[in-house]
């Protein structure tokens, strides 16, 4: 579920998204390729052709992105503060989970597996940067990561990833 197919690239939903730019910055190509080099370490070898080839372009990813920082806006207890977030300067981690977080509030079902699928590979790839080195576990920006990956969890509606999610918010 890490593709997603050309007709629901150019949906109306994630069009508007693009409209409606909370963050006057943009995701770059680095950015993008420091999420998919991340997915590709939580991946078996055998599938990174399929996933290389056909994951989303920064544009769509960055669609999904203020998608996320639009809905973050309106609510009242927002932890991510945009004024002094620097988009290009984050952890894919916290990059790739703000993406899957826009993906999952999308109403086109494959970007909402998208999303899904992100999260997993956020999920994953967490623990094994903490436990490489126990003193990420104070990194801000990893602590938000881990802190949205479990929101998302939570929230998912997937016994799965609820329980998983119950489980580490403990």
């Amino acid at each position: 579920n890490l593709s997603l197919p050309y007709q629901d690239i150019d949906s109306p939903e994630i069009r508007l998204a693009a409209d409606v730019s909370i963050s006057n910055q943009r995701l770059d190509q680095s950015s993008r390729d420091r999420i998919l080099g991340m997915i590709l370490s939580t991946c078996e070898p055998r599938m990174f052709p399929r996933i290389v080839s056909s994951f989303p372009s920064a544009e769509l990813l960055n669609n999904l992105m203020q998608q996320f920082f639009s809905f973050e806006l309106s609510r009242t207890d927002s932890w991510i503060h945009l004024p002094t977030f620097r988009l290009n300067d984050q952890t894919p981690e916290l990059t790739g989970i703000i993406v899957a977080a826009g993906a999952v509030l999308s109403t086109v079902p494959v970007v909402r597996k998208l999303g899904f699928a992100i999260q997993e590979a956020v999920r994953l790839a967490i623990p094994k940067i903490f436990e490489a080195d126990n003193t990420t576990t104070r990194d801000l920006r990893l602590l938000q990561a881990y802190s949205l990956e479990l929101n998302i969890g939570l929230w998912s509606g997937d016994r799965r990833k609820m329980e998983m999610a119950e489980s580490f918010a403990q």
